[in-house]
């Protein structure tokens, strides 16, 4: 924070790692775009083709569709040419009623040779359910963004042949998880009922203020609770200066006790990020 004036948007995060300055939350994807209708020919390659007419470059939407030259261990893949973000998938019989019932999916970032299995939150691949007839496209939502370059498909179960056509959905816009409390300075007040105040335990939450502003190169705060400990031990605050997607970077900021029993003081020097943006207040506890 620095500079002339300017109107400000403040996040506020909780959670027992006060070292963190670099962090990748969980956050909901709301804008898509379609990526592989707009792909060159030989970005698209598959583990075989059936012949020359139903070659991966056939497996967009607008397409015939691709088919494998066998029935076992076949992939159909991407090069996005950068690491993009990917919300979902969504896959289509071929034109001639061959469809994949059930696939995973893998992927490989830039510069890197590995390819890694999408997983649930328990590091188990995840089985996709894919089409259960020739007519209807169907979705599925990554729970967790896929950030790579290269995105393969491996059919494991389908009718009559592995062949399809598909779409990946790129992430566009993305919301991340906030509190709905009316923490604006001028109203959030805390008073007897601790109606405005967030409760906070052992938790991490995003909250949002806006319409702050500043004249200075710094920024100081006053963070009122019960059971505080003014310590970098326990709390942790930081102001956002640069994000993608989900990847936010964090400038931490000094905590320090005060007289007042659960009143801990926090200021905010200059940043290392560009003056003048849109910013989000972390704070772990």
């Amino acid at each position: 924070m620095s500079g002339n004036i300017a109107t400000n948007i403040f996040m506020l995060f909780l959670s027992l790692r006060p070292e963190i300055i670099e962090s990748s939350t969980s956050c909901q994807c709301v804008g898509y775009a379609p990526l592989i209708c707009n792909v060159g020919d030989a970005q698209l390659s598959a583990s075989s083709e059936y012949d020359a007419e139903y070659g991966a470059r056939y497996s967009r939407w607008s397409e015939v569709g691709w088919s494998a030259g066998n029935d076992h261990s076949s992939w159909i893949s991407v090069d996005l040419t950068e690491n993009k973000r990917i919300g979902g998938v969504v896959t289509l019989a071929s034109q001639y009623d061959e469809y994949v019932k059930s696939y995973i999916i893998q992927y490989r970032l830039e510069g890197s040779a590995a390819w890694v299995d999408y997983t649930d939150a328990s590091e188990t691949t995840v089985t996709f359910m894919g089409n259960e007839n020739r007519r209807d496209p169907v979705l599925n939502k990554f729970q967790e963004q896929i950030y790579a370059r290269y995105i393969r498909l491996l059919p494991l179960t389908y009718s009559v042949w592995p062949s399809l056509r598909w779409e990946l959905l790129e992430c566009t816009k993305n919301i991340l998880p906030h509190s709905t409390q009316d923490i604006n300075p001028a109203t959030a007040l805390c008073g007897s009922n601790s109606s405005s105040c967030v409760p906070i335990i052992n938790n991490r939450i995003r909250l949002q203020w806006k319409g702050l502003k500043t004249l200075m190169n710094s920024a100081n705060f006053v963070l009122l609770g019960k059971s505080l400990i003014c310590s970098h031990y326990f709390i942790s605050m930081g102001i956002e200066w640069t994000s993608i997607g989900c990847e936010v970077h964090y400038d931490l900021c000094r905590i320090q006790g005060a007289k007042e029993k659960g009143n801990c003081q926090v200021s905010e020097g200059e940043s290392s990020g560009p003056a003048i943006q849109p910013a989000t207040l972390d704070h772990w506890r």
